[in-house]
């Protein structure tokens, strides 16, 4: 049987990843590529698979979210840590923290 929205779907998926693709340097590109995978087939089986481990499953139960990076200490550390490495990445792309996650609260355990 021909399922229209799954194609259409499958298809945006392809969309955002050519888009990436060819400017993998644009956070955009990047998003899109995540847009493109919500609600889909793939995307329920990794909430399926996240959430079968209790501990990540009591972490969406009580909505938790991390705390926002701080990009002068991450900075601060020593050269060549991962810390250092990634606050000189985002200093250098001009990004924040805040610009790579979604600042939403967590209202469901499909969030």
């Amino acid at each position: 049987m021909f399922n229209l929205p799954q194609r259409l779907q499958s298809l945006r998926m392809v969309a955002a990843l050519s888009g990436f693709l060819r400017n993998p340097d644009q956070l955009d590109s990047v998003f899109a590529v995540v847009r493109s995978l919500q609600n889909s087939p793939l995307s329920n089986q990794m909430h399926r698979h996240l959430l079968a481990n209790p501990q990540m499953a009591a972490l969406v139960a009580e909505g938790w979210r991390p705390q926002p990076l701080d990009l002068e200490a991450l900075e601060a550390m020593p050269a060549g840590s991962l810390g250092h490495a990634y606050a000189r990445h985002l200093s250098e792309q001009g990004l924040s923290p805040e610009a790579l996650l979604d600042p939403a609260p967590i209202t469901s355990n499909s969030d």
